[in-house]
């Protein structure tokens, strides 16, 4: 089995740690925004409903469009710096904002620049790495991204505690960490083409299609693609915010400044089966077929319904990523 090269692996970890700055810096906003908007602005629970709706509808989109405009255009890495930089500007507009509609647009850019970055930092992830180590690629920078998720909230909790609920300071933190990303970003955007190599240069998959030659390749994707496509389609419908489990946590009497404790619980079963996960894909022919989107390769017999729920999804989206660039590559 042989394993990415050297500047290949220092880009995936590149990557993985920008992942891992751009969630630490969304949940240090987002695991204390729903009480905000609840208790300060005095919105709704179904108008925060909506707005996470909404939000998530435009991440979705986005995803959609810069995946489909980085392969007409052949290039990854400005979708990943714009997607970053997009990220970095919302959180500073939201520590600018004063009222609820100014908060719903700094979510809706926040969700918006996480699309632009995400499928081409996918698709750049599975072009670096040796296709035997797709799950533990996949793995490493999942996990990367739920560490963060659970510090960037740990951080929001030590906060919130400390300066007695100062949401505007916090707010105003978070933007550290994305700024940290979009340097990064930026300079492998600006760095010689040897700083963010591919695994085939001369592979047509790598190189700019034409509307027409995108849209030939588009039909020629196999039956299994749009069938584990269809599948996550469905599971995604049972999907809700995270928002409604902080918001029913205070509602149980938890304070506000122990609200982030709902995230990083979530989250920490989520890193440690993640890399785990990955890596046993690559080692377990069994785990690359569709069955394993209902069972885990952890004992979950002992756990709560919820920490089960995270362990099953976690274990199956990651082991479909790779699924999907197999079927994909085949």
């Amino acid at each position: 089995m042989v394993k990415p090269p050297r500047q290949n692996q220092a880009a995936i970890w590149a990557i993985s740690w920008m992942s891992f700055c751009w969630s630490f810096s969304s949940l240090m906003v987002f695991s204390i925004l729903p009480a905000y908007l609840a208790d300060v602005i005095k919105v709704s629970h179904t108008t925060i409903g909506v707005l996470e709706g909404v939000a998530m509808s435009a991440a979705f989109l986005a995803k959609i469009f810069s995946g489909f405009l980085s392969d007409l255009l052949g290039n990854r890495l400005f979708f990943i710096f714009v997607g970053s930089l997009l990220t970095t500007l919302s959180k500073g507009l939201l520590s600018l904002a004063v009222g609820a509609s100014s908060i719903f647009t700094a979510r809706f850019l926040d969700r918006f620049s996480k699309g632009i970055r995400s499928a081409p930092s996918e698709a750049l992830l599975s072009e670096l790495a040796s296709k035997k180590f797709f799950g533990t690629t996949y793995g490493l920078r999942q996990s990367l991204y739920t560490l963060g998720a659970v510090l960037g909230a740990l951080c929001s909790m030590v906060l919130m505690i400390q300066t007695n609920n100062h949401y505007k300071l916090i707010f105003t933190l978070s933007i550290i960490p994305a700024t940290i990303a979009t340097v990064l970003a930026l300079y492998f955007m600006v760095s010689p083409q040897k700083e963010m190599p591919q695994r085939n240069s001369t592979s047509r998959r790598h190189l700019p299609l034409s509307l027409h030659g995108h849209w030939q390749l588009m039909g020629k994707l196999p039956l299994r693609f749009w069938k584990i496509l269809g599948i996550f389609s469905l599971l995604m419908m049972a999907r809700f915010s995270e928002a409604f489990l902080s918001l029913r946590a205070k509602e149980l009497g938890c304070t506000v400044s122990l609200l982030p404790m709902v995230i990083i619980i979530m989250d920490i079963v989520h890193a440690l089966i993640a890399f785990p996960s990955g890596k046993i894909s690559d080692q377990t022919a069994l785990l690359k077929g569709d069955g394993v989107l209902l069972t885990a390769p952890t004992p979950v017999s002992r756990l709560t319904p919820n920490q089960e729920t995270n362990i099953r999804w976690t274990s199956s989206k990651d082991i479909k990523k790779v699924d999907l660039h197999w079927s994909c590559d085949n």
